[in-house]
């Protein structure tokens, strides 16, 4: 009724409709100011971070359509940045990225947004996630509409000429360890790039309306940044104040898992997701159907998680994978995976590759499972989820028994597929050119869609695991739940089935997705010698960290057992940590007063 008093507040925005927070520069950031000014001459007049994640549990299974519950880590990527103003002649600025870490070359990139990935730099730098990032915003700024007053009269910059940026880039998320450093760079490119832009948050937002006002000008009010701009042309930047538009997580989750796909990476969404979108002191539950959604989970009490790095790196435990291969097709798997990696101008032991394989053959799998159901839309299908939605209210158990009923042949060539279902499957991956690329190797390579290494294995077993393990994802977002606010004694219980459910992942990854390895199998061992309650691989596999829950008064001795009985002399700091749920990405804005004051951050 108009006029009623209002007796509640409003129901709290969900936590993807949630802005990036803004926030005073931290130690990290500070450290930065100093080789930042060695490096480029100028003070840097912003920053940004985004974590790296730890994924407690949900293996292999986003980009089938099923949800996961990861945490952000305290370890994350840090950028100073400035902004070089677009050269008077009208000349195309450029991006000059240099890392902190001299393993990762200084490298400068074409500001063009529309320049190709990678470019003389080849397809799999480490510049190349940055560029994906910076592609993505201007990706969203084009669909969104977002090109007058909402970037602060910066959208002619689109017309008249890219500016430039100095990007000072610093991380402690090991690389290669499955605690997604590539995807939280690709993340906070994303943030730098918006916050140049314009785009930013309310904080930031009320302080550029603050440093209008005192100026004596009018500012308007931000916008989303998630909405299509149908307002009239924003007048010119003399006759009105800047007005950032507002950045929600959400959005910034989404640009930043499209434009992973420029590199290659068919991402399910959990990494960046869980990069933008965290709060301190809890994990996510996070859903992508129908559409992406965000809870937050509170951790039981008493609960430690620590993550332990094998010590080997992705590309080596692939060619681990690969030698196991060698009991059955060696010739064909190693030609395919040869010659898609030619396809794809990458390395054959890229992990970018063998996940694009996984990826594709668990597509190929849904399909196929999906027209064994005899599904009238079974054409229409692209992932698990999506079949079983199709599948008249099978539970997840009875879909995974399904799987081993159906999907128990042998491996396919891509020819023996298009004979199965009657067109070219190349067909399915429309959104991911990238697949295509993989699928048109050769007809006569092996697909192992329905073998040990992808849904069968004499029963479907790929398509088991992502079944049971989505299963599971729920059982342990359920058992946080309830264990709130319980007493010591139930939390104890709540943690033990933490664990029983975190073993049987890590069994499941093993035995049915076929994503471990030696030194992952001898690391989770070590950890359950140790006390752990539970220990699984974390990240792809193949390499990289477990994680492990353990009672917080155990964490110490936990950590003496694995440093002897798995680390012994190669032990270096920082290879094995304990963690808490961290705050996602953030905009750092100097404020005091020096020379790279907020007020620097607009271009002449």
């Amino acid at each position: 009724m108009a006029g009623a008093l209002q007796t509640s507040l409003p129901p709290p925005l969900p936590q993807q409709e949630l802005p990036i927070p803004s926030l005073h520069p931290d130690s990290c950031c500070a450290s930065l100011r100093e080789p930042f000014v060695e490096a480029f001459g100028v003070q840097p007049q912003f920053y940004v971070s985004a974590p790296g994640r730890v994924n407690l549990i949900g293996e292999h299974v986003d980009y089938s359509g099923y949800s996961v519950l990861p945490c952000a880590l305290e370890l994350a990527i840090h950028m100073a940045v400035a902004l070089v103003p677009p050269d008077p002649a009208g000349e195309e600025g450029v991006l000059t990225l240099q890392n902190v870490d001299r393993r990762f070359p200084r490298r400068t990139l074409p500001a063009d947004p529309l320049a190709p990935v990678g470019g003389a730099n080849g397809g799999h730098d480490w510049s190349g996630y940055f560029q994906c990032g910076y592609k993505g915003v201007f990706d969203h700024v084009r669909e969104a509409g977002l090109l007058h007053k909402q970037l602060n009269g910066r959208a002619a910059m689109l017309a008249r000429g890219t500016p430039g940026l100095c990007v000072l880039v610093s991380s402690n998320v090991p690389p290669a360890g499955g605690l997604s450093s590539s995807s939280a760079l690709v993340v906070a490119s994303a943030l730098a790039t918006a916050r140049a832009l314009g785009i930013t948050s309310p904080e930031a937002a009320a302080a550029a309306a603050a440093a209008a006002a005192a100026a004596g000008v009018a500012a308007p009010p931000p916008a989303a940044a998630g909405t299509p701009d149908r307002g009239a042309p924003a007048k010119a930047p003399e006759e009105a104040a800047p007005a950032p538009a507002v950045l929600p997580r959400g959005v910034l989750a989404a640009l930043a898992i499209r434009a992973e796909r420029y590199i290659g990476v068919m991402s399910g969404g959990m990494d960046q997701t869980a990069s933008a979108c965290s709060d301190a002191g809890s994990a996510l539950h996070v859903e992508f159907v129908p559409e992406l959604s965000v809870e937050k989970v509170a951790l039981p009490r008493g609960a430690a998680f620590v993550v332990c790095n094998s010590l080997a790196s992705a590309e080596k435990a692939v060619s681990a994978l690969l030698h196991y291969n060698k009991r059955s097709r060696a010739a064909t798997q190693h030609t395919l995976q040869r010659e898609s990696a030619k396809a794809l101008g990458i390395h054959p032991l890229s992990p970018i590759l063998f996940h694009s394989l996984e990826v594709v053959e668990c597509r190929l799998a849904a399909v196929l499972l999906a027209r064994a159901l005899g599904a009238p839309e079974w054409r229409a299908v692209r992932t698990l989820r999506a079949t079983a939605d199709l599948s008249e209210g099978l539970s997840l158990e009875q879909l995974a028994g399904l799987a081993r009923a159906q999907l128990a042949g042998g491996a396919y060539t891509v020819a023996a597929l298009r004979d199965a279902l009657g067109f070219d499957p190349r067909d399915l991956f429309g959104d991911a050119p990238k697949a295509v690329d993989v699928l048109g190797a050769s007809d006569d390579f092996w697909l192992q869609v329905c073998a040990r290494r992808c849904c069968g294995g004499g029963g479907g077993d790929r398509a088991v695991h992502v079944f049971t393990e989505a299963a599971r994802v729920l059982q342990f977002r359920d058992v946080c739940s309830a264990s709130a606010g319980d007493t010591n004694g139930d939390a104890r219980a709540a943690l033990a089935r933490l664990g029983e459910l975190m073993d049987a992942s890590h069994a499941s990854c093993r035995d049915h997705f076929d994503c471990s390895c030696p030194e992952l199998e001898a690391l989770v061992k070590a950890a359950k010698a140790g006390g752990a309650l539970g220990a699984r691989l974390t990240g792809a596999g193949w390499g990289g960290c477990t994680v492990s829950v353990v009672p917080e008064e155990g964490v110490e001795a936990f950590m003496a057992s694995v440093k002897r009985e798995y680390y012994g002399d190669r032990y270096t700091e920082g290879v094995m940590f304990a963690t808490k749920p961290a705050r996602g990405a953030a905009i750092y804005e100097p404020t005091d007063g020096a020379s790279d004051d907020r007020r620097a951050v607009s271009p002449p």
